[in-house]
């Protein structure tokens, strides 16, 4: 006897208010439903339908055991996934991606930890923008992504923190101001920007895309004089006097752009803008255990890196 044919008998009999209706939505026999229905009831040693009224309708323990037959089905489907989810790591990877200058940040505060727990799975950890991150985590291509927000109802996304955003000034723009060298806040106000030339980020990348919107909001028009993969390099030419450049808070705290005698390095005010940062991963049912670990590793290591 098998406990998914009780199981949708059951619930049929349930759905139909009756046997002769249930063999009829499920194309079988009366008969069959029957002995199937006694067979089971001869097993447990209890009546599972009461069969004194009309429609015929299931016991206390006819509801019992359905209701102990839907939950250890769901239990063996949440089961069979959680393990090929460990198969699939057990003899290939998981892919962490984050945006760039993140990684540097993130990684060396997550890996070891994880490594420690889980020293049989390979990790492999990338640098991309947003965009396509997104595409990545729906196929499956990566697993794990901590960035800026992804807004999809296939995925979760958690914020855990927000950063500040910074602009180079060189000394080639006339918003160049050599008696400011440490980074305080922008002294102007945002419309003095418009028609400065500026080092671009890639048009991928949502956090220039968050730039972007910013300035239209404003009504800033900037004159883009190059487009570059990444800030690291963007700060590296507003210091070779191309552009100004708009950075995150690591670039400058990690010294990849002091203030010098020919480059400013102004924080645009919170207030006005700021970016988040967050956790993105594909909604599943029975999170695996080694992307859940990575989740709370996240939340407990990645600090407020607000500036």
């Amino acid at each position: 006897m098998s406990d998914d044919k009780v199981m949708q008998f059951l619930d049929a009999i349930v759905s139909n208010g009756g046997i002769s209706k249930a063999a009829k939505s499920l194309f079988v026999t009366q008969p069959y439903i029957s002995q199937t229905i006694h067979n089971a009831e001869k097993n447990y040693g209890v009546e599972l339908l009461d069969r004194n009224v009309k429609p015929v309708r299931l016991t206390y323990a006819g509801q019992l055991l359905l209701d102990y037959l839907h939950r250890e089905k769901s239990e063996y489907s949440r089961l069979k996934s959680e393990m090929n989810s460990l198969s699939k790591y057990a003899h290939g990877e998981i892919v962490m991606a984050t945006n760039q200058p993140l990684g540097r940040y993130f990684f060396p505060k997550l890996l070891p930890e994880f490594q420690r727990k889980y020293p049989e799975i390979k990790t492999r950890l990338i640098e991309l923008p947003t965009t396509q991150a997104e595409k990545l985590l729906l196929t499956g291509d990566v697993n794990f992504f901590i960035g800026m927000p992804i807004y999809n109802k296939k995925l979760d996304y958690e914020k855990i923190s927000s950063d500040s955003v910074y602009v180079l000034i060189p000394k080639s723009s006339s918003l160049f101001d050599g008696s400011m060298n440490y980074p305080p806040e922008f002294p102007y106000t945002i419309n003095a920007l418009d028609g400065e030339n500026i080092i671009s980020i890639r048009q991928d990348s949502h956090y220039q895309e968050v730039l972007d919107h910013f300035f239209i909001d404003h009504g800033v028009d900037l004159h883009v004089v190059t487009e570059v993969a990444n800030m690291d390099i963007a700060a590296q030419l507003a210091k070779k006097q191309v552009g100004c450049a708009f950075v995150s808070s690591l670039i400058v705290s990690e010294n990849f752009a002091l203030p010098t005698n020919t480059l400013n390095v102004f924080k645009i005010p919170n207030r006005l803008l700021k970016t988040d940062v967050g956790i993105t991963y594909r909604k599943v049912q029975g999170m695996s255990d080694p992307i859940q670990l990575l989740i709370d590793l996240t939340r407990k290591n990645i600090k407020p890196a607000i500036f």
